[in-house]
């Protein structure tokens, strides 16, 4: 502390005082503004809190400059170190302030620890930062994987739908436990492994809008630049309220924009809900999909009611407290004199008679909201349990839908195969042509197939084609010296004076696609080729 100069740390600490009544009076205006713009669209809103927190910012920068300039020594000649103000320093030290200069200059007396204590905090947060983005550097190179080919045009198709020309990578991390976007120049997309295969095409679409979303509105690094401000005045009660009204806003403007583009409110509040039973935990610098678990339930409320939160009694009770204290603190110290004169009369001893009823109405008044609160809490887990199931039922017609697919195909090879025997059975046969449909020569041919080593059981013969000029088993040619020797055992020679080709096949097509066929007494298949 001794190598920073004291009229910078009077500045510093000037800055951090004047910063409190600064946060009161945005605290009031957001508060207004979430009470005034319950119907407006959250990108409003959004814009409002982002430019408050901007000129709070701005404000308490020129304070600074300004308090700077005013206890520069070379430009000023009432600053002075802390241990030169006598006539403050022989003040009683049960005495009252009677005015704001008199508790600036006693908040100045302990500047260096005041500064001290600010300066370690704002550095251990910073640490936290940089730690966190490191963790977003090695979450973009670790346990990656490449997405499928669909997916990734799948996901420049929507990203020039939505105006973004930069281009976007998408994998699937082994580490993120819920959809995430990664970095601004270059913004990766990043999927739980497994989610791909468990949600439907339409969940998977709106998710990967909502992350597009984000990209497009540049909330990467507006999250960076809200959470520096966090990490300045991380004392300022408002400063920390509205960052997290901000964060809010942002995921509902981004909400909006995947149900505009997907159509379907049921399909992306599933989405959301099979995203939040993968999440554990999210980087808190990364623009994560489901977003924290307290938050999930009111922006399914907003979806469904078409209409912004408001603030909650909390939120309202702690407004209310500020102001008035704000008011009450700028009436004492421009108003000492009369101050005096009030608790005088208020302590003369008189006997002030209370009513024992108001009390007693409060309580039950708190009590009865607690009551409320309680019930309230009960629906919404009621609420979420529901839409659980509705999932598990949804995932089990699809199961269903899947299986009544495969029995179709299967009928319909079954109708392939009929047609085709049909189609046999419809060709004439030549002149004095006996059926070759004996079970007896199939048995033979196995058996001959087996002695020599073709096949080691009966069981192993799929399919087989003899002819007069080839000999396949199983989809593979038999070697001409082992075919000769079947040729002459079983191929029919054509009638004399008669032209044309024979062939035996069992379970087998020209196309080496083969015909599984319910009979087995119906295998057997005789083509004549005139």
């Amino acid at each position: 502390m001794k190598a920073i100069p004291a009229h910078y740390i009077n500045a510093i600490c000037d800055t951090l005082i004047h910063s409190l009544w600064l946060g009161i009076l945005l605290s009031v205006a957001a508060g207004l503004m979430v009470l005034c713009t319950r119907k407006a669209s959250p990108q409003i809103r959004y814009n409002l809190l982002l430019t408050g927190l901007g000129l709070f910012a701005g404000s308490v920068l020129f304070i600074f400059l300004r308090q700077l300039l005013a206890t520069e020594p070379s430009l000023s000649l009432t600053a002075a170190p802390p241990v030169s103000l006598p006539a403050f320093a022989s003040t009683p030290i049960n005495a009252k302030p009677g005015n704001w200069a008199d508790i600036t200059l006693l908040l100045r007396t302990h500047a260096n620890a005041i500064v001290l204590i600010w300066l370690a905090i704002v550095l251990a947060r910073t640490l936290q930062l940089l730690t966190g983005l490191q963790s977003l550097y090695f979450l973009r190179r670790r346990h990656i994987t490449a997405i499928s080919r669909e997916w990734e045009e799948r996901v420049k198709v929507l990203a020039l739908q939505l105006g973004i020309k930069r281009m976007i990578s998408i994998a699937e991390s082994g580490l993120a436990k819920v959809p995430i976007v990664v970095g601004h120049l270059k913004p990766l997309i990043l999927i739980p492994a497994g989610l791909i295969t468990a949600m439907p095409p339409a969940g998977i679409e709106a998710m990967l809008i909502h992350e597009l979303a984000h990209i497009r509105r540049r909330d990467y690094l507006v999250n960076l630049l809200v959470s520096s401000v966090e990490i300045v005045f991380f004392f300022n009660p408002a400063v920390l309220w509205v960052a997290s009204l901000i964060r809010e806003e942002r995921e509902n403007c981004c909400d909006d924009i995947a149900l505009a583009h997907t159509g379907s409110k049921s399909a992306y509040i599933n989405a959301l809900v099979a995203c939040h039973e993968y999440q554990l935990t999210a980087p808190a610098y990364a623009m994560a999909f489901s977003g924290r678990k307290d938050n999930l339930l009111g922006r399914v409320k907003r979806m469904l009611s078409n209409s912004n939160p408001s603030l909650n009694i909390i939120e309202r009770a702690v407004l209310a407290v500020g102001l008035l204290t704000a008011v009450l603190f700028t009436a004492a110290f421009s108003n000492a004199d009369k101050l005096q004169k009030l608790v005088a009369k208020v302590a003369h001893p008189a006997v002030i008679k209370a009513d024992p009823i108001t009390p007693v109405v409060s309580i039950r008044t708190a009590q009865a909201n607690l009551r409320t609160s309680q019930t309230n809490l009960r629906t919404s887990k009621a609420n979420l349990r529901t839409s659980r199931a509705n999932i598990r039922t949804s995932q089990a017609n699809l199961r269903t839908s899947k299986a009544n697919i495969r029995t179709g195909e299967a009928n319909l090879r079954t109708s392939q195969y009929n047609l085709q025997h049909q189609a046999y059975a419809a060709t004439p046969y030549p002149v004095n042509y006996k059926p070759y449909n004996d079970d007896t020569n199939r048995e033979k041919l196995t058996a001959a197939l087996i002695a020599d080593g073709v096949i080691n059981k009966k069981e192993d013969l799929r399919s087989f084609k003899l002819s007069d000029k080839e000999f396949i088993v199983n989809d593979e040619k038999i070697p001409d010296e082992i075919y000769q020797k079947y040729r002459k055992a079983f191929v029919k020679s054509p009638e004399p004076g008669k032209k044309g080709s024979w062939s035996w096949m069992f379970n087998y097509d020209e196309k080496t696609t083969k015909i599984n066929l319910p009979d087995s007494s119906l295998n057997l298949a005789l083509a004549f080729n005139a």
